[in-house]
């Protein structure tokens, strides 16, 4: 008997709604981690100047590098493209984060780029988060 939870879907219209999903979240990967770069930079040189002063009292730099989960898409992708059947069938959960892109690392992925990406930050405002 069918799980009333399950769908059965189209394997290559998920792979390529997959791939979109991978290439929108790389490039907000990839934009936050420009933002990071900049970030660490314009920190460091604050630090270096305030040496060179004498006015360092003390030094952090906690700027945490922006999260990626790439390869969670590339291996489902995978899995996919090796799977001898036109067809795949799909769980809820499996459902919500291959088509609808909710993984369980979304909410604290587009949390953790928001100060480095405007692409994260409207997700993220947009999320209600």
């Amino acid at each position: 008997m069918r799980d009333e939870r399950s769908i059965t879907v189209d394997k290559l219209r998920l792979i390529e709604i997959l791939e979109k999903n991978r290439d929108g979240h790389r490039r907000i990967f990839e934009e936050a981690l420009v933002g990071w770069r900049e970030r660490v930079l314009e920190r460091v040189e604050e630090l270096y100047q305030q040496a060179r002063e004498g006015k360092l009292e003390n030094a952090y730099l906690s700027l945490p590098r922006p999260e990626d989960h790439t390869r969670d898409y590339d291996r489902v992708i995978g899995m996919l493209q090796l799977d001898v059947n036109d067809q795949v069938e799909l769980t809820a959960s499996e459902y919500a984060m291959f088509v609808e892109d909710d993984w369980g690392w979304q909410k604290s992925f587009l949390l953790a780029n928001a100060d480095y990406s405007e692409r994260a930050l409207r997700l993220t405002q947009a999320a209600g988060l």
